[in-house]
């Protein structure tokens, strides 16, 4: 096989993963918290929690996926020095059937939104910046839940941001 072929398999293999396309629409910050009860200008990475997750609302051939992140460093008993909680919404359209397998990379995309808010706040409170890894999000799971469903909806809105 020529290289010439082997570059126009390559292209053909592309447009068959690009079949389920989306276009972000918009992304907005939904809430964010910051919140310092007493920290150690010394402190250590190891000592960070980190956790994200997700829900999308579905309507029409567009989704709002909210991105939930809540981190903070804890001391030796478990208790927040400080807590970092936010949520960011990342509205895409997409084209024909979307496979919802897919949305964890708008998570991704919400979790890369939240990373520079974080520095930014911990170093507005005089502490080191917090540099948020870079997360693998591919083995996310975002609750799909159709906008029509005002019940779920309802109860969602009620927990906050809605994740």
């Amino acid at each position: 096989m020529s290289k010439d072929q082997e570059n126009l398999k390559l292209v053909d293999t592309m447009q068959l993963q690009l079949s389920d396309k989306f276009t972000i629409a918009g992304v907005r910050l939904q809430g964010f918290s910051f919140k310092l009860n007493a920290v150690e200008k010394d402190f250590i990475a190891d000592d960070f929690k980190l956790g994200v997750s997700a829900i999308a609302y579905k309507k029409d051939k567009s989704y709002d996926v909210i991105t939930r992140i809540i981190s903070g460093l804890v001391d030796d008993e478990g208790s927040f020095l400080f807590e970092i909680d936010g949520a960011v919404s990342v509205r895409i359209d997409v084209e024909k059937e979307f496979d919802d397998k897919l949305l964890n990379n708008v998570v991704a995309i919400g979790y890369s939104y939240f990373r520079p808010l974080a520095a930014q706040a911990t170093v507005m409170a005089k502490l080191p910046p917090l540099d948020l890894p870079v997360l693998d999000l591919s083995g996310t799971k975002v609750e799909v839940v159709k906008v029509g469903d005002k019940g779920r909806k309802k109860d969602a809105e009620h927990n906050g941001s809605g994740v």
